[in-house]
């Protein structure tokens, strides 16, 4: 089992994710013991996500949704994202406010806009290939603003579809409209941020988690699982055991 889930088995396809993203201390579990990797994801819940990676920078627009509390754990990283062309609003309420929607569920082709603009703040690798979602087995259903974004995050490898293994591509779905679920986001979190920020071992060359995390851990390949705290100062680590690429 991972370390702390009693729900993510190490054979699950999400392991890796899960604990990328918990060592990076940008999702934490539903409890102690469980991350809940099937359940869905609120547009509040991927705001904070973002907001996390970003360092949690301080905030000077003032409140502009009818639906949002000030002084709420989600306040401070909707504020963010809506400041920083991030995450817009879901329409208006009845007296003609702006709502951001939150408790809503998140569907996948909101979190890859989400997660492209977010790549855009951060100046990363924007590159696409015109096309990238045609084939698949619901293309069709790519609502147009969300295009450009699912497009890039195929282009990336961050989005691969859903389908059986080895299936061609007309038979995988990209899912647009389908709810993302928390394991879901772990992955595509993970696929983006690694490019930016991977660290392999000197002498057997797999992947730690980020040493800016809370943790990390040894390669699971090899049979060690368990977490080792992170009480080592990064420059000795990247020193002693450690090429960063």
């Amino acid at each position: 089992m991972l370390y702390a889930f009693n729900d993510v088995p190490n054979s699950a396809w999400f392991v890796d994710a899960v604990q990328y993203a918990y060592d990076s201390n940008i999702m934490n579990g539903k409890s102690e013991t469980t991350f809940a990797p099937n359940a869905t994801l609120k547009r509040e819940e991927f705001t904070q996500i973002l907001y996390s990676h970003k360092g949690k920078p301080a905030v000077s627009i003032e409140n502009p949704f009818a639906d949002v509390e000030n002084g709420k754990w989600y306040t401070e990283s909707i504020l963010w994202a809506k400041e920083n062309g991030i995450a817009s609003g879901k329409g208006k309420d009845a007296a003609g406010k702006e709502i951001f929607g939150l408790g809503q569920k998140i569907s996948r082709e909101e979190l890859a806009l989400m997660l492209y603009r977010y790549a855009q703040l951060q100046k990363y690798d924007l590159s696409s290939t015109p096309g990238a979602a045609d084939g698949f087995a619901d293309s069709s259903k790519v609502s147009p603003w969300s295009k450009e974004a699912l497009e890039w995050a195929i282009t990336q490898g961050i989005i691969s579809g859903k389908g059986a293994k080895n299936a061609p591509k007309s038979e995988y779905r990209i899912d647009p409209q389908g709810n993302a679920t928390r394991a879901e986001c772990a992955t595509m979190v993970m696929k983006l941020f690694e490019k930016k920020n991977r660290i392999y071992d000197a002498f057997f060359g797999y992947r730690l988690p980020s040493i800016n995390g809370r943790n990390f851990r040894m390669n699971r390949q090899i049979g060690i699982s368990t977490m080792m705290k992170n009480t080592i100062s990064t420059a000795s680590v990247t020193k002693l055991f450690m090429n960063v690429k």
